[in-house]
């Protein structure tokens, strides 16, 4: 998920943005901005390692690169009054 330059910079600039949700797989983490965007750049660069088990035979194991998968499905740039309200908010409880 490569993102022009402009938009990095208007993200980075701006004092009221400075947190960023971003998911991967099924959970979403909140990271500074900077971070974030750091590490979407850094995922883009990776590549795909993958094992495979077979019944009859050894496990065998692949790294090739990437291709139009992506491992971040979602870039949330968030308030900073969000995030202070969410974190004072804590971990919710589990329904019985």
């Amino acid at each position: 998920m490569s993102m022009p330059r402009a938009v990095k910079l208007f993200i980075l600039r701006t004092n009221i943005m400075k947190k960023a949700i971003i998911r991967v797989g099924y959970s979403e983490y909140v990271m500074d901005t900077q971070q974030a965007l750091t590490l979407l750049e850094l995922l883009a660069e990776a590549e795909v390692y993958e094992s495979k088990w077979k019944k009859d035979s050894e496990t065998t194991h692949h790294i090739y690169p990437q291709e139009s998968q992506r491992m971040v499905s979602e870039f949330k740039v968030i308030p900073t009054a969000f995030y202070h309200m969410a974190k004072m908010a804590g971990k919710p409880e589990k329904e019985s």
